[in-house]
């Protein structure tokens, strides 16, 4: 079965970097979908199954904890990366551990990324 990976960002240069970073320091050879807000993203995962959603916390149209939360209520089995460059807060971080999602920081570190999904 095609692994498949979500990347939910409004900035471009994150979702073209990182699906390309993905694909070459992780040797991944699934399939990358990107989208720029949160309604698209909670769309494509309704109609589709994705192993990973990395999801940026701060999108235009939704806040990214409530995607979040839908993706888990949506699809239980999607392991969920949220992605920021915000200050969080102690409500955010126990809100993304109740989740069952990782947190990583912006400027992103791709080696951690290459952890998370070599252990998918």
């Amino acid at each position: 079965m095609t692994k498949r990976i979500i990347i939910v960002d409004d900035e471009p240069s994150i979702l073209s970097g990182l699906s390309k970073a993905i694909n070459k320091l992780c040797n991944f050879h699934g399939e990358i979908i990107t989208v720029e807000n949160g309604k698209d993203a909670i769309k494509k995962i309704s109609l589709c199954f994705y192993d990973i959603c990395f999801l940026d916390i701060q999108l235009p149209d939704l806040n990214g904890l409530d995607v979040m939360r839908r993706v888990s209520e949506i699809s239980p089995k999607t392991k969920i990366v949220i992605m920021t460059a915000s200050f969080i807060t102690n409500d955010i971080e126990r809100a993304i551990k109740e989740n069952g999602a990782l947190l990583i920081e912006k400027p992103i570190d791709l080696y951690e990324v290459r952890a998370f999904i070599t252990h998918i």
